[in-house]
């Protein structure tokens, strides 16, 4: 693929911003003077007042209060050639017996003098005027020059530097089999398309963010060497540079992941891969980083019907990662080959693989938990029922499996697999409205190809498309920045002065002048700004989706149950009129919601319930999610184990189907109407056994892993550290653990006598669980 088609815009851009970043540095050096001279003035004042006149040569004059609760106005004009500050300050009088200001200014001048007169108030002492060379110009032409020469070598070595050895000729030479392969010129052309858009648009945020660092590197130079201090706003300069960290690595993030939505939101396995190949071998980065890229260009092969090509890639590309890679990332590898020998009829090699995979399984136990390597486990049993010839066991295991997928990555071969099983089980109708919904997807899908003979292909096409809006939103940001940048160190004028609670420590070496004039007349006192009233302390509480066309879908529930807060959601738009709820009978409160066709026609149609349980029952649920709990209160959302729907209507049907796909969008407005709710319960196996007791049978279905992770939550929830690794892994994970108690300091007094029992109980289960 060749990148000669935008490789010239890079270039450009590299060069452009370049000589930007010189003309600024050269601009601010010039901005400021070679010299910084201080005044160091403490006025008693007036009943709580106090006014003083300021005559200082320099560019740029700033006044600073070293005494908080000090309120400060002041008029800042240049009169020949000098600037003259009218200084008006109030203060509690109770408070302070003096007010230090301190006047700090660029000079060209170390020996020039400045005249003062203090208004109303009087000296407490004599002031002092020190000076000192201005070495913040020197880091502005330095750090300008350093990150000029950066981008200057990146403009003459971009491009270069990108061989791989085996890996990249193994993808070349797939790139070039793909732009001669029959059909595929169109993928091949979008492809290489969406590489040259990913590439600009990442250059052009890595060119963004490097200027909003450099706009906050030189302001934070400049006000060190000036003597303004950090401290009396550390929050909101260390929020600044978090935010803007947060920023890069998200935009980094984004872009990546806007690729990878061509395979797992489009579905569109060729056009991704050719993009992912075309990143790998010409893209930027790591080794460890150019094998994700070549790995999810296999995974486009492979379900694109290319399996010795993924095949050969994968093998080649392995190496990649270096010695230790990610067990993860060895589990998805190994899947890969497994899959494709499978497909290619090598048994024996294939069954390698399988027995790989089981080990690493075994060594690696949290894998299980992943959503993915769940679905694919379930996916290698309902396989094995097929070539068991149990169809019925099949059937129902692929819908189960069906319901829970979203995406259409992971819907598209489940469908496959239970169209085939209902076709052997003689179900043709049902077959054949699965054999529809296949059909509107991209033919690039082997699936989509082999049902293709038998139908006709209802897919549109759509061009292929590069969204990255982090990153739109980070060049947004530095348009407005420079903008507002420039306009601050340009503007003359009334200014704002910044309040501190310290002084900078300076050399002395400048006498001063002390003269009187006659007094001049002073602005009146100004109001001071109001303190900002956000709370920026507390929790932040899950926001509630209330935007004007989804108002009339929301469904809010109380309960006269003691102790149960109501809660509400909020259903998808495309609902309306096709739902209906009601109150779940049983034990437990709450609510179920049905599809309102099915419902109608056979009494049943169930796509979901919530259910409070005040006992950590929900456990034992097949099929479950907390979406949230409070005091002793836990709110599960289940789905249907079995069909609920109206089997022999194929509209009813396929209604119901894309009901089933909104059910995770409902999660996000889920709100309980309680100040002590929390929405992190799927992180927990029991979200509220500090608050409940554990029954026996809350415990029955629970695997040894999850037992064990079960019983040592209870301790991660007061802090305690793990000396053993899955298990510091596994809480590290969990984004309500804070490990600050190491095992040694930990004590049993911490926990109370609900959490002791429910400990022991646990422990119970697990000795039963080793006998048997």
């Amino acid at each position: 693929m060749e990148k000669k088609g935008f490789r010239g815009k890079v270039k450009g851009m590299c060069a452009a911003v370049s000589i930007m970043f010189m003309v600024l540095t050269a601009w601010l050096y010039w901005k400021e003077d070679a010299y910084i001279k201080m005044m160091t003035l403490e006025i008693s004042g007036a009943q709580g007042m106090f006014q003083a006149e300021i005559l200082a040569d320099g560019k740029n004059v700033e006044v600073i209060c070293a005494d908080p609760g000090v309120r400060l106005f002041v008029d800042q004009k240049q009169v020949e050639g000098k600037q003259r500050l009218l200084i008006d300050g109030e203060y509690e009088e109770a408070a302070r017996d003096a007010v230090s200001l301190r006047v700090v200014s660029d000079s060209k001048d170390i020996t020039e003098k400045w005249k003062y007169q203090v208004l109303t108030g009087r000296e407490v002492k004599e002031p002092e005027l020190t000076g000192r060379i201005n070495e913040g110009r020197k880091v502005y032409l330095g750090a300008g020059a350093i990150i000029t020469a950066f981008w200057i070598l990146y403009w003459l070595l971009e491009g270069k530097g990108t061989k791989t050895g085996r890996p990249r000729l193994c993808a070349e030479g797939i790139l070039d089999m793909l732009k001669r392969e029959p059909g595929m010129s169109q993928a091949w052309e979008e492809a290489a398309a969406l590489f040259s858009s990913y590439w600009r648009k990442r250059v052009t945020t890595a060119l963004s963010v490097t200027w909003l660092w450099l706009f906050i590197a030189f302001w934070m130079v400049h006000r060190t060497y000036h003597g303004i201090p950090f401290h009396s706003q550390a929050w909101l300069y260390g929020g600044l540079i978090l935010g803007l960290l947060a920023l890069s690595y998200r935009a980094g993030r984004g872009l990546n992941q806007s690729l990878l939505k061509l395979l797992t939101k489009e579905c569109c396995p060729i056009t991704a891969a050719a993009a992912f190949l075309a990143a790998g071998i010409y893209g930027g980065g790591r080794k460890r980083g150019r094998y994700v890229w070549f790995q999810n260009g296999a995974v486009g092969l492979y379900r694109g019907g290319y399996y010795r090509e993924a095949l050969e890639l994968c093998r080649c590309v392995w190496p990649l990662p270096g010695r230790r890679p990610h067990a993860a990332m060895a589990y998805a590898h190994t899947r890969l080959i497994y899959l494709c020998l499978k497909e290619l009829g090598q048994e024996e090699e294939a069954q390698k693989e399988r027995w790989r995979l089981e080990t690493l399984l075994e060594e690696n136990p949290g894998l299980r938990k992943r959503e993915d390597i769940q679905r694919n486990l379930d996916m290698d049993q309902i396989r094995e029922w097929i070539a068991a010839g149990e169809m019925e066991q099949a059937e129902a295991g692929t819908q189960l499996l069906l319901n829970r997928c979203r995406e259409p990555y992971e819907r598209l071969p489940v469908l496959g697999v239970l169209a085939a099983v209902k076709e052997h089980l003689g179900k043709e109708g049902e077959a054949a409205v699965l054999k529809r919904e296949i059909l509107t997807y991209s033919p690039e899908n082997m699936e989509v190809r082999q049902v293709a003979v038998e139908g006709h292909l209802t897919y549109h096409s759509r061009k292929a498309e590069l969204r990255d809006g982090v990153g739109t939103g980070i060049r947004i940001v530095f348009a407005v920045g420079t903008g507002i940048f420039f306009f601050l160190l340009a503007a003359p004028g009334l200014k704002s002065v910044p309040q501190s609670d310290g002084i900078v420590e300076e050399e002395t070496g400048v006498a001063l002048e002390p003269t009187i004039t006659a007094a001049q007349s002073l602005p009146e006192p100004q109001e001071s700004q109001t303190e900002d009233d956000k709370n920026l302390d507390g929790d932040k509480e899950k926001p509630e989706i209330l935007d004007s066309s989804q108002k009339a879908l929301i469904e809010r529930w109380d309960f006269q149950s003691g102790g149960i807060s109501g809660f509400s959601f909020v259903c998808p738009e495309s609902w309306r009129d096709l739902y209906e709820t009601e109150y779940a009978a049983g034990e437990y409160n709450g609510i179920s919601v049905y599809q309102k066709s099915s419902h109608e026609s056979m009494g049943d149609g169930g796509l979901f319930s919530i259910t409070v349980y005040q006992d950590n029952g929900y456990v034992n649920l097949p099929d479950y999610e907390v979406w949230g709990y409070e005091e002793g209160n836990v709110y599960v959302m289940s789905r249907p184990t079995d069909v609920t729907f109206d089997t022999k209507e194929p509209k009813i049907w396929e209604e119901y189907s894309r009901m089933a796909e909104g059910i995770h969008e409902i999660k996000d407005s889920f709100m309980i109407e309680s100040p002590d709710a929390r929405y992190d319960g799927g992180e927990f196996v029991f979200a509220v056994s500090h608050k409940v007791l554990l029954e026996e049978d809350h415990l029955w279905n629970l695997t040894p892993e999850m037992l064990r992770i079960a019983r040592n939550e209870i301790y991660a929830r007061h802090g305690r550290r793990f000396q053993d690794a899955g298990l510091a892994s596994y809480f590290e994970g969990c984004s309500w653990y804070e490990g600050v108690i190491e095992p040694g300091d930990f004590t049993e007094d911490l926990l109370n006598h609900i959490e002791r029992e429910n400990i022991k109980r646990i422990q119970r289960e697990q000795e039963r669980k080793k006998e048997n």
